[in-house]
């Protein structure tokens, strides 16, 4: 069950790492990065920087037409969403109608363009936090609302792009980001067992490369 009432999508502007805190997390971005800027607030010489693209711009990505359908994305999905609920489970069907939409809607997200504003907001902002363009890698890192809940933690199943480098390259990784929940692996660990799921929302961490000897998750 998504945290509908905690959920800010109307944050549409881009968030330095360092001022977000851990109780961010699930209102304006995801675990990782709510988590991260509250250990970058701790320890700030420990933690490599970044700059995060909350749920609302993919939100507002959502709101756009969706071809001629006389609805937005968002609409169109929910309204496939319910129509699909209604067949019965286990059915060819049912099972066809669902790969229909999750293969639309990925491929829909892929080719997006968010706007002349989205990319002059985020070249201005790494910039600012990274440097010149070029001169730097980055991580990009999914991040949703539908994580480290209970009962699904959903760890390891969206997309992470490694070292990315050029403003190009990364917002054409944003994209790949903002479509991997709507993965096959993604879609299906997840999709059967979610109460409304036109309500999964990406935001994209950008974390700077760095040099490292050793790396790995503490448990």
């Amino acid at each position: 069950h998504p945290d509908l009432d905690k959920l800010n999508l109307e944050h549409r502007d881009l968030i330095r790492l360092s001022d977000l805190r851990a109780n961010d997390s699930g209102r304006v971005v995801g675990p990782k990065a709510a988590k991260l800027g509250e250990l970058y607030h701790h320890f700030p010489e420990a933690v490599a920087d970044g700059l995060v693209i909350p749920f609302g711009i993919f939100r507002e990505l959502l709101d756009r037409p969706y071809l001629d359908s006389g609805m937005s994305m968002f609409e169109w999905m929910r309204s496939n969403y319910r129509r699909i609920e209604a067949f019965p489970d286990g059915s060819t069907e049912k099972a066809d109608a669902s790969e229909t939409l999750r293969h639309t809607i990925h491929d829909w997200i892929l080719k997006a363009d968010p706007g002349s504003a989205f990319r002059t907001q985020l070249r201005e902002a790494m910039t600012k936090v990274f440097g010149i363009d070029g001169s730097y890698g980055v991580f990009v890192r999914s991040d949703t609302n539908i994580e480290d809940l209970p009962n699904f933690s959903g760890a390891g199943l969206n997309l992470t792009v490694p070292h990315v480098v050029g403003f190009d390259e990364i917002l054409a990784a944003v994209r790949r980001v903002w479509a991997s929940p709507f993965s096959k692996r993604a879609y299906a660990w997840r999709q059967g067992r979610m109460h409304e799921p036109e309500h999964v929302y990406p935001a994209v961490l950008l974390m700077r490369t760095v040099p490292v000897d050793k790396s790995g998750v503490l448990i």
